[in-house]
């Protein structure tokens, strides 16, 4: 039987069970057993460290606990230490090869409320990384004065902007946002930017169709792979960032994805068959 390296892994993962299990009161053990298809007994001595997940389950599990991207990535790191890595996935092993770094800075809890409930911070800081940028937050975003007034007192009171002799600049290469489960600061900041991308799609002034792409499709998915999916559209974010950033910029952009159900998951004993 393969036992953990050490127990980080197993304690990763017993942090994020009893998250879930205080978030719902029906959520057990049992019921994660039930739904991993194992022995309560064996997902009690993989918590406690003494043995490990078989590498096939472990997509299925960090979906049920709602684990988050980077957390994820640290625990498929740690099977790499196991010999029946080969067993992986090979969308797994992509997405460990195209983990990102840990970021050099990361906001505390309040900070990072008021960083995601006002959609504009963020972009004021990417603004000063632009070519020539002359300080001119108002025009180049659609911001009022006293937004703009307001966002540099915050981010220079955070420690994320610095002005010298009239030249504001970001301080910090990287921010961190993440959370294990649906939070209303996120659900905010992501209505916000759908707002944008609204209000980007009616635009039609001359050259806006070409410095933009708005664009999706509508497919069918084995509700069984959602976890190994959303970790390789976070894999394929992260990696156009870091590509976008490999060079100097004149425009700030905002990159999302959107990927969630359509049609709802009945009980299999109320579908029909048409």
């Amino acid at each position: 039987m393969l036992k953990m390296k050490s127990k980080t892994t197993s304690a990763l993962l017993k942090k994020y069970f009893d998250r879930k299990k205080k978030d719902n009161a029906r959520f057990s053990l049992r019921s994660l057993a039930r739904s991993m298809e194992l022995a309560p007994s064996f997902l009690s001595e993989i918590f406690k460290g003494k043995k490990a997940l078989p590498p096939k389950h472990l997509d299925r599990l960090i979906q049920i606990l709602d684990i988050d991207h980077e957390a994820a990535l640290e625990i498929k790191k740690s099977y790499l230490e196991f010999s029946e890595i080969a067993v992986l996935s090979k969308a797994t092993l992509s997405s460990l090869k195209s983990s990102p770094k840990k970021p050099d800075w990361q906001l505390g809890e309040k900070a990072q409320r008021e960083i995601l409930r006002n959609w504009y911070l963020l972009p004021m800081l990417e603004l000063t990384l632009t070519e020539d940028f002359d300080g001119n937050f108002s025009e180049r975003l659609g911001l009022t004065k006293a937004a703009v007034a307001y966002g540099i007192k915050r981010l220079i009171e955070l420690g994320l902007l610095s002005e010298v002799k009239g030249q504001y600049r970001k301080q910090q290469s990287q921010l961190a946002f993440s959370s294990a489960t649906s939070q209303e600061d996120f659900r905010i900041f992501h209505r916000q930017m759908l707002q944008k991308a609204e209000e980007e799609l009616s635009n039609n002034v001359p050259g806006a169709y070409d410095a933009r792409l708005l664009t999706g499709a509508v497919i069918t998915v084995d509700s069984k792979r959602i976890a190994e999916l959303k970790n390789k559209l976070n894999g394929l974010l992260d990696e156009f960032s870091k590509d976008c950033m490999s060079s100097s910029g004149d425009e700030v952009y905002q990159f999302g994805v959107q990927f969630f159900p359509l049609s709802k998951n009945l009980p299999k004993k109320i579908r029909t068959k048409v």
